[in-house]
């Protein structure tokens, strides 16, 4: 793998081997690395000259002698905090797996690498991919979390924070979260300007005559209860400064493994307790390294870990304002100037790309592929009349008796044609009026310029490239099933979907548009934990009534559970990283593995969701009946008609005479989107092609005897 060592003063890319994956560590491509002036750059002469005052002259003289010292001076490696994605686990890592977006700090200096190899102890997740860049800060936001930690802050205390570097800005805002008074200290007028609208509650130039004073005039003259130092100072008359500053029985902290001048006469006389705060919390060089374990919660709260995820937390929830720090960004290439300009205190820190070569090309063929297969131009031709006709292809009882009757009572909609098939012939004349015309074939409905909208809803569903056809003719696309049943169908209308952002196009996903998945999403928004999701579709011999039974040439799981499966993902809000099924396998022909099976997701917020499918019950049972765990809460509903939240509110719970599943409320969502000036498709792109391919992967692993595998969705 390539990594970036510092030789001499210049920067060179050079190439080193693989780090190797041990049972506690995980390997991580690197998306993302900070680099600032608390950056570690390790040069290293003092380990060489130790090394060789203990040889023998010859053996010294041979070490000059070779012109290549990369191996023990010389050059020395950058870096240490970054974001990235998780390429493997080891076997006894239990809390990531492959997929996940994650932060680190790498603590062999090889956060410059294409891939570094972490312990466990070291990494912690990334609630969403959005947070990787502001996730590289996380070994300094650890540090300085740890910082505030050791000053023992308390509630309206007056502290000083003296250097306004990166490690300094973050100081400030951490300790007016924890509600101090906060005085900033720096020589850079456009650092104390910045740590002022972060929140400093007054700022003081260094170059005054006297910061000491001002600071006294600030406290009352009592002076700050604790200094925190956050830069190494060369100033032998800095700590006696910065004590005159602190109040007597007062905190000083230094974030700094540089040896300092101290005047211990001084802090005996004002009794001020000095800490050295060097590190982002325990677990360094300590048993967790040792024994591969963490530190107790009760006897150890804030190891280093704790705090790095305790300031993603920050970050995620809008606490930490760190938008500003991570706008200076550079490729490897460039790492060269970036080095200078953060020495030069032209910017407080640099984020370095530095995405690994295999998901570059990955990415690249992937890319590729879709842009040899993307259709061709698309442009919607909305009605011209007052009337949206909608043309309709298929039909079933459940279309006949609910979706036509739904679409005729939204205003400005109306059923205006039908393909004739075997299936109209048996509906049509208790659904149409006289004056509604039907046609031979699709092709003569795709020609039909008054028709702006075509429902499918037949039993076999639509080709993807009839579908494709329909929309690149101008018209908008409402499918009442899944359209895709092969990766490849998946690949064409991913390709098409990038290419046309504002394509008509919905899925009758409707499950997440009914009242009780609105109410249950209310619930479970501001939870603060992962949850537990149970849901049991019950399809015992009663397919004639049931409104989802499955497309007859692609099986139930992409004909009917891909609505449950889609309504999983709306309830997390997450995205799917592994699945889990079993099937049953029967000798009968009339019952499919895709038939009875359960499903088990995960997702990478931590939740976890399970489908039970089984169509070998009885129909008395009842169809659908969903359980949710959260937060010491639970919900569970029966058939969309009755729901009782526990550890809720009385008035969470509801029970109506019939059950609404959401398609009228989805399908109003989405005819009044085309009559808008751009269309917002009801259900998003990026869920409806996750719900298809996490739909297809269950599938295959059904109609194979069951499996699990992990998922790194495109």
């Amino acid at each position: 793998m390539r990594q970036l060592l510092l030789d001499k003063e210049t920067l060179v890319a050079g190439r080193v081997a693989k780090e190797s994956l041990d049972v506690h560590s995980v390997l991580i491509a690197v998306s993302y690395s900070y680099l600032s002036s608390h950056t570690k750059v390790e040069e290293k002469h003092t380990c060489c000259e130790k090394f060789a005052e203990s040889v023998p002259s010859r053996v010294q003289r041979f070490f000059s002698s070779v012109e290549t010292r990369s191996a023990y001076g010389d050059i020395a490696q950058l870096g240490r905090s970054c974001s990235g994605r998780v390429l493997a686990v080891g076997a006894k890592v239990s809390a990531l797996r492959p997929g996940d977006w994650v932060a680190c700090v790498v603590k062999n200096d090889t956060s410059q690498s294409d891939m570094v190899c972490v312990p466990e102890q070291f990494v912690v997740k990334i609630p969403n991919k959005e947070l990787l860049k502001e996730a590289s800060l996380v070994a300094i936001g650890a540090v300085a979390l740890e910082s505030v930690r050791r000053a023992k802050l308390r509630l309206g205390e007056y502290v000083c924070v003296y250097g306004l570097g990166l490690l300094g800005q973050l100081t400030v805002q951490l300790a007016k979260l924890a509600g101090c008074v906060v005085i900033a200290i720096d020589v850079l007028e456009d650092r104390l300007e910045l740590a002022q609208k972060l929140g400093a509650d007054a700022t003081v130039p260094v170059d005054e005559d006297d910061p000491a004073r001002a600071i006294h005039m600030l406290t009352e003259h009592h002076g700050v209860d604790a200094a925190i130092v956050t830069f190494t100072p060369h100033d032998e008359h800095f700590i006696p400064r910065v004590i005159k500053m602190t109040r007597q029985k007062g905190r000083l902290v230094v974030v700094s493994e540089s040896d300092l001048v101290m005047q211990s006469e001084l802090l005996a006389e004002k009794e001020i307790d000095l800490v050295f705060s060097t590190r982002g919390g325990a677990g360094v060089g300590g048993c967790v390294c040792d024994h591969e374990q963490d530190y107790p919660y009760a006897y150890m709260r804030w190891t280093e870990q704790r705090n790095m995820r305790a300031f993603i937390d920050f970050v995620a929830n809008g606490s930490l304002q760190v938008s500003s720090f991570v706008q200076d960004q550079a490729s490897p290439d460039q790492t060269a100037a970036a080095v200078v300009r953060v020495h030069e205190n032209k910017t407080l820190g640099v984020v370095l790309a530095c995405c690994c070569r295999s998901e570059v090309a990955q990415i690249d063929s992937h890319a590729a592929q879709k842009s040899v297969q993307a259709p061709v131009g698309y442009q919607f031709t909305p009605a011209t009349q007052g009337q949206m006709r909608v043309g309709v292809v298929g039909m079933d009882d459940y279309t006949a008796r609910q979706l036509i009757p739904a679409i005729n009572a939204l205003s400005g909609v109306t059923v205006g044609a039908v393909v004739r098939d075997h299936t109209f012939r048996q509906h049509a004349t208790s659904i149409f009026a006289d004056e509604q015309k039907s046609y031979i074939s699709e092709q003569e409905l795709l020609e039909d310029d008054a028709v702006d909208v075509v429902l499918i809803t037949s039993p076999k569903g639509c080709r993807v490239d009839r579908l494709l056809h329909f929309m690149r003719s101008g018209k908008a696309v409402f499918a009442r099933g899944t359209v895709v049943s092969s990766d490849d169908d998946l690949q064409c209308l991913s390709s098409f979907l990038n290419k046309n952002k504002q394509a008509p196009f919905c899925v009758d996903h409707s499950l997440s548009f009914s009242p009780f998945a609105s109410k249950i999403k209310g619930a479970v928004a501001k939870r603060r934990a992962p949850m537990m999701v149970h849901y049991r579709a019950n399809r015992a011999c009663y397919e004639e009534s049931c409104p989802g039974s499955g497309r007859a040439d692609a099986g139930r799981i992409i004909g009917d559970a891909c609505h449950i499966i889609d309504l999983f993902c709306f309830l997390t809000d997450a995205r799917p990283v592994a699945v889990a099924v079993e099937a049953l396998h029967l000798s009968r022909k009339d019952v499919f593995p895709t038939d009875n099976f359960c499903a088990q997701i995960s997702f990478d917020d931590g939740s976890v969701c399970s489908l039970f499918y089984s169509i070998v019950g009885h129909h008395e049972l009842g169809a659908d009946r969903m359980e949710l765990f959260f937060d010491g809460k639970a919900i569970m509903f029966d058939d969309y008609v009755s729901m009782y939240g526990f550890g809720l509110s009385r008035m969470f719970n509801e029970t109506v005479p019939v059950p609404d599943r959401g398609n009228e409320a989805l399908l109003r969502q989405f005819f009044r989107s085309l009559t808008n000036d751009s269309f917002d498709p009801p259900i998003d792109f990026d869920r409806l092609k996750t719900v298809a391919e996490l739909t297809l992967i269950i599938d295959q692993l059904a109609c194979g005897g069951g499996g699990k595998k992990s998922i790194s969705l495109t």
